[in-house]
């Protein structure tokens, strides 16, 4: 299980949880916040994570804050 608190930073690792869907093989993967700025190895460790999983994605669910959606499409762009 992951550590997961409202404070910025925290979630790391990528979540995956594989579910069959009406027969179709489906991978949902939680991951690390994008954001920039991050001055903490480890957070950036888990930033590029979350870049390589979206990377290879055949969709994604970007889910934010909507007081920061500007700020998070910068990052965002980045796939």
């Amino acid at each position: 299980a992951a550590i997961v608190t409202p404070i910025a930073g925290t979630t790391r690792d990528v979540i995956e949880v594989h579910l069959d869907i009406a027969g179709m093989s489906v991978v949902v993967a939680d991951t690390a916040g994008l954001r920039e700025g991050t001055e903490d190895p480890v957070e950036q460790i888990g930033i590029e994570r979350a870049l390589q999983v979206a990377r290879t994605a055949n969709l994604i669910l970007h889910v934010v804050d909507a007081s920061h959606v500007e700020s998070s499409m910068d990052m965002f762009n980045e796939i």
